[in-house]
């Protein structure tokens, strides 16, 4: 009995997110506000490209005079699912990665 009950609430940590968001997987609405839009996906998207092009992604040139990524908490640089934007869509991307996000904090 305390099995299926473990098992349940995995199914439902992992499901309920996608159930509330699931507009953002249609592609109608993007997930997020301006900073999603001006601020995430871009940084998003450089950090998957430095990790598929092979190198760690420890800085950029592209902020300002220069500005370390790997210690910027918003661009998630060490975070697994980022490496979605380097293979999809970015506004896809994002609308994945935030319901994963949500799960991440639920299974602690």
């Amino acid at each position: 009995m305390m099995r299926y009950a473990h098992v349940l609430g995995l199914v439902c940590t992992a499901v309920v997110p996608w159930l509330m968001l699931w507009q953002g997987t249609t592609l109608r609405t993007l997930l997020g506000d301006g900073d999603a839009i001006f601020a995430e996906i871009p940084w998003r998207m450089v950090v998957a490209q430095s990790w598929l092009n092979g190198s760690p992604p420890l800085w950029t040139p592209l902020l300002h005079s220069g500005a370390p990524l790997a210690a910027n908490i918003q661009v998630a640089a060490w975070y697994p699912p980022t490496l979605l934007f380097g293979v999809l869509p970015p506004a896809l991307a994002h609308n994945v990665h935030s319901p994963a996000e949500v799960d991440a904090l639920l299974a602690r």
